[in-house]
């Protein structure tokens, strides 16, 4: 399979006149499109592309056929699983030549462009997703006559019961049916097909009442039932006609050199599938004044901005000349021993190696970082927060040959929260606050239930979000435990989680940067505020306190390594972290009361854990623990995400020594597993923010090198611990190349607190009270530095070289 990466770097050098930027960063990203010159096999040979809540999976078969998979982000069934919409087929007559032959996914505009055929006798095909409306548009010009075919599939055609597929991870070890309903087809008209799934059922009711909640269902919304998804296919010259292999097909009546086709998808909680038919039809209604016209200029507009916000592009030695066979093999060979190459999680236990990119590291480091960016745009702006486990992206990776395959991803349905997080800390630093909200919001939206739940089961004050959840907020019903003889109510039967509460803390942390960020007074009052003062709470009351005073986290786990633990760092340094912050907010938006407890809560924390004496302190997992049988690194949370042991840092040495021990630039490949990297793993950022250059520029490599063997899409990340693409992964290696370029700390700025002495770099990011920087780093100078506003260049400090 011929495929061509148009990624050849000619970096032009930014010159600052009259504070304007000549030669724009659009140039280096257009050169992070992903060309191929031949047609796939199957959906792993998919392109991804969407608008934020709308996913595409598209591809070209052999055969000439065009098909993709549409998604969607609020698409949660009966059973709660995310499911696809559809595969639609577009079959040409002539069909699509497969040489010559060209597909292109332009990140830079958000559009696929197929180009077949000779010339004279050339088949064009545009696709693309509306950047603000929920409209899938396939245009195609033809220099000669064609025909056409639009085929719909949906293969969810009977009623099933889901609790035996792992997809529906959480809900599959009750014993009792868990049924998603059939897909509906309406019959089509016109020019139209018009399909549906409606979740007349719902395993809402069932969790609550497992979980002993059942009291607040009648205050708390089910968000599944009578939750219906779908869409409508309509085109210009198209008439329904015979089935063919599809559920229901249209085709065009005479030939034609202009084919226009448009995919209006929607998702409503309605009564009745009749309300939600009629504001499907009134969409395309406003959709088609609206004129295509304007609907690309606005889409256009949109990516452009999007783009403008940020940038990093990379160029290192081995860019510039053609690296030898033996360079090659032993980069292969180094990318390797990094990676994480395990089989936790996934189906049927397989073992699968990842493949691994042999390109020069700019090449690789600044197409992985734009092209992640642009599957968290195209999938992070929807109702709901993006999933750590293939995002909208998911295709049928087992089972090439089974449709209800493309529904399918490990750990199932529900948000882990140490996996989602690395998809939106990067969000801070790249400027894309837009994608950050439906994080925040739909943690803000599981509060009212978390306050209450805290009540039933602790019989205190506060809030507590559980490590994995459903989208509305309680546990997975597998980790909660179906047989509840003898198991008080709110004790967890699986011990990795059972008292994995930490979560909340680093949220808040997250959204403390956010308002740091922004400066957003409505945020802070009516997001922030009330999700850290519950978390607080919970964190104060419900462990007792020792004989000094001080608060004893017992019982308590360290992450999911370690089951039992008194006094972990995860929470200790959470509270050491963010309760100083809140504590500096504006005294106009902080009641005495709160900030006297708040005061009153860090007094009572006990000391951080750590082991060594006098200048060989190290951090540690807890103060004790047993049964270490995870593969996280609980010790280095005093480093990042909580960075009080960071460049910059009283105490950085040591953070600095506590890196150099967990994350060894020769792997450790037994528990801990130190030093290793891959998925969620945060080893790679952790060296940056204790200023590790060398070792984390290797590190960064490694990561964004990394790909699913069995995928075509070079930033298809996975499966690691998760699914394929594996989104936490690109997180990491996103937020690592950012923490090489910038860090923080307060008002301070640091700027290449981790970079490497060769690379050279082009860059614009976002630092704490509405700053950007954007500059030009050759040959180990800065050639060029805009700061705005300019009063915070005096809060630079240039790390450069040292």
């Amino acid at each position: 399979m011929k495929s061509t990466i148009l990624l050849i770097f000619s970096f032009t050098m930014m010159l600052l006149i009259n504070g304007s930027r000549v030669c724009g960063q659009m140039t280096g990203l257009e050169k992070c499109n992903v060309v191929w010159e031949s047609p796939g096999i199957n959906s792993s040979g998919s392109m991804p592309l969407g608008n934020g809540d709308i996913g595409m999976n598209v591809w070209v078969e052999e055969n000439g056929d065009l098909l993709f998979y549409i998604s969607k982000t609020d698409a949660w069934s009966d059973a709660g699983r995310l499911l696809k919409l559809g595969q639609v087929r577009i079959r040409l007559t002539p069909s699509l030549a497969i040489r010559p032959f060209r597909q292109e996914l332009q990140i830079n505009k958000g559009q696929m462009i197929i180009r077949s055929g000779p010339e004279g006798s050339v088949t064009k095909l545009r696709v693309w997703v509306e950047a603000n409306h929920p409209v899938i548009h396939i245009e195609g010009d033809s220099q000669i006559d064609i025909l056409a075919s639009v085929g719909l599939n949906v293969w969810r055609n009977k009623d099933r019961d889901v609790q035996h597929d792992n997809s529906a991870s959480g809900i599959i070890r009750g014993g009792v049916p868990i049924i998603e309903k059939a897909d509906v087809v309406v019959p089509a008209k016109d020019n139209r097909m018009i399909w549906y799934h409606r979740n007349e059922l719902s395993v809402y009711p069932m969790t609550m009442k497992l979980q002993g909640l059942e009291s607040l269902i009648t205050t708390i919304p089910d968000q599944l039932i009578n939750r219906i998804f779908g869409g409508c296919i309509s085109g210009d010259g198209f008439v329904s006609t015979e089935l063919g292999d599809a559920t229901q097909t249209l085709k065009t009546v005479h030939p034609t050199r202009r084919i226009n086709l448009a995919i209006h998808v929607l998702t409503a909680q309605t009564d009745t599938p009749d309300q939600w038919m009629k504001k499907l039809i009134d969409i395309i209604a406003v959709e088609k004044n609206r004129g295509l016209s304007k609907a690309w200029a606005e889409h256009c507009n949109w990516w452009e901005n999007f783009w403008n916000r940020s940038w990093i592009y990379v160029q290192t030695p081995e860019d510039k000349t053609q690296a030898t066979d033996s360079e090659l093999a032993s980069r292969l060979i180094e990318r390797e021993e990094l990676q994480l190459i395990g089989k936790k999680g996934l189906h049927g236990n397989t073992h699968i190696l990842p493949a691994v990119s042999a390109e020069p590291a700019g090449i690789v480091v600044t197409r992985g970082y734009a092209l992640q960016r642009f599957i968290t745009a195209a999938g992070g702006r929807g109702d709901y927060p993006i999933k750590f486990n293939g995002s909208i992206f998911t295709v049928n990776t087992f089972r090439p040959e089974e449709l209800s395959d493309a529904d399918y991803r490990t750990h199932g349905p529900n948000y882990w929260w140490q996996n989602t997080r690395l998809i939106y800390w990067p969000m801070l630093r790249s400027g894309d606050f837009d994608i950050l909200k439906p994080l925040f919001r739909m943690y803000l939206t599981m509060a009212p239930m978390a306050k209450e739940r805290t009540k039933i089961y602790y019989q205190h004050e506060g809030i507590f979000f559980p490590e994995t959840l459903t989208p509305w907020g309680t546990y997975s019903n597998d980790d909660y435990g179906w047989n509840r003889e003898n198991r008080p109510v709110g004790l967890l039967q699986n011990n990795y989680i059972r008292y994995y509460w930490s979560g909340g803390l680093e949220l808040t942390a997250m959204m403390l940067d956010y308002y740091d960020a922004t400066q957003n007074k409505a945020f802070l009052r009516d997001t922030l505020l009330p999700i850290a003062t519950g978390v607080v709470t919970f964190f104060d009351q419900h462990w007792k306190r020792d004989e000094k005073g001080k608060i004893r986290f017992d019982p308590a786990c360290s992450l999911e390594s370690c089951h039992l633990a008194v006094n972990p760092m995860p929470e200790i340094a959470g509270l050491n972290y963010i309760l100083p912050r809140l504590l500096a907010l504006p005294i106009t938006e902080i009641i005495p009361a709160t900030r006297a407890a708040w005061t009153k809560t860090l007094a009572d924390l006990p000391p951080l854990p750590m082991t060594g004496g006098d200048g060989e302190k190290v951090l540690a997992v807890a103060e004790s623990f047993k049964d270490r049988q995870g593969d996280e690194l609980p010790e280095l949370y005093a480093i990042f995400p909580y960075r009080l042991f960071a460049l910059g840092s009283p105490n950085f040495e040591i953070g600095l020594r506590s890196v150099e021990k967990y994350v060894p630039p020769q792997p450790n490949r037994v528990y801990p597993l130190e030093g290793l990297i891959g998925g969620w793993r945060q080893n790679s950022i952790q060296a940056a923010f204790a200023g590790k250059a060398d070792q984390t520029a290797r590190l960064v490599v490694s990561n964004f090198a990394s790909y699913h063997s069995g995928s075509r899409f070079p930033a298809f990340w996975g499966p690691n611990q998760d699914w394929v693409p594996d989104q936490c992964h690109g997180g990491a290696s996103m937020l690592t190349l950012q923490s090489m370029v910038i860090q923080s700390d307060g008002k301070k700025i640091f700027l290449f607190p981790a970079w490497p002495k060769t690379w050279d770099l082009n860059f614009k990011l976002y630092a704490p009270y509405n700053t950007t920087l954007e500059g030009v780093l050759r040959n180990g100078s800065l050639i060029s530095l805009n700061v705005s506003p300019k009063s915070r260049a005096t809060d630079i400090i240039n790390l450069l070289g040292k």
